[in-house]
């Protein structure tokens, strides 16, 4: 074993478009991964579907990776379905919105009625909270007022928006904060805001995810992982010029300003405490307005969080 990774390699899996590589990317070039005592091994995958599954997520069944992220409704899919991984330590506040073209949706959610609406699946958490949301406002049920069209990928949804053959597209954060310097388009929902709303608290939604029993066997390889990363969101939030080096080619002279101020709100903040009572209540509230269908999910199954093990 290499002196400066006492603690061993974690082979990390994420989307290549996605921003968690940012974040990865800085860890390794600063050297905080072994800072703390370990090696990060980071692969990379696109954001399409295998065996049914996130790409990711079929790379962590198939012990190609250690650890990913993911959101706490598809986690509890997961494990549902039988997979045996707990969220060990919070992502962030990982929500997007609908962007709409102003010339086709001029009053936003009001006028999605008739309209061709892609996302990446209907079970998609941004889709689910704008039901929620509209059926709360009085607007409807929109799943049964537009034809969506399930994409499969993020980048397809907004390709879509983009090309003009839908007249609007749930978009993941960093895509939609691009999309809206296009003055042709607006922001008609907000999921961050809904969360928000629902809970009374900025609450992590994305957490990143391991088997149980590398949670059990090396909880020091996952401490010192949350040590890394918790290092590298604070040095990114201070020092602009490192969170553009992570984020790489994204980050244009023209992307980069709304980028950064979304990625901002999202990541590496303060948590409060009873995070797995929260995003219960929260799904629980959720499957009050939408139904369980919708979520995909009855409930959260037991075991879903086990961050106490990594703090």
């Amino acid at each position: 074993m290499a002196p400066e990774a006492p603690l061993g390699t974690l082979r990390a899996g994420f989307e290549r478009t996605g921003t968690p590589a940012w974040i990865m990317r800085v860890m390794q070039q600063q050297g905080f991964d072994r800072a703390a005592g370990f090696r990060l091994d980071l692969g990379l995958t696109d954001d399409g579907y295998r065996g049914g599954r996130q790409a990711s997520a079929f790379d962590l069944q198939a012990d190609v990776v250690d650890l990913i992220d993911t959101d706490w409704i598809s986690l509890g899919r997961l494990r549902r379905d039988g997979a045996r991984v707990t969220a060990v330590h919070p992502y962030g506040r990982i929500m997007g919105g609908l962007v709409v073209a102003r010339a086709q949706c001029p009053h936003g959610l009001a006028d999605l009625a008739g309209r061709r609406i892609a996302v990446v699946e209907r079970l998609d958490k941004t889709w689910v909270l704008l039901r929620a949301h509209a059926l709360t406002s009085g607007l409807g049920d929109p799943e049964t007022t537009v034809e969506l069209v399930e994409t499969g990928a993020k980048h397809e949804c907004l390709r879509l928006l983009s090309a003009g053959e839908v007249a609007g597209a749930v978009l993941f954060w960093h895509l939609g904060a691009v999309a809206l310097l296009d003055p042709r388009l607006a922001l008609a929902f907000d999921a961050l805001d809904a969360v928000e709303t629902l809970t009374g608290a900025a609450l992590p939604t994305t957490f990143f995810i391991a088997p149980e029993a590398l949670r059990r066997e090396r909880p020091d390889l996952l401490r010192a992982f949350a040590q890394a990363f918790d290092h590298a969101t604070a040095a990114m939030r201070g020092d602009a010029a490192l969170w553009r080096q992570g984020a790489a080619e994204s980050a244009t002279n023209e992307t980069a300003p709304p980028l950064r101020a979304a990625w901002l709100r999202r990541i590496g903040l303060h948590w409060p405490g009873q995070l797995p009572e929260r995003l219960a209540a929260c799904f629980e509230t959720l499957k009050a307005r939408v139904g369980p269908a919708a979520l995909g999910l009855e409930r959260l199954p037991d075991g879903t969080f086990d961050l106490e093990e990594v703090r």
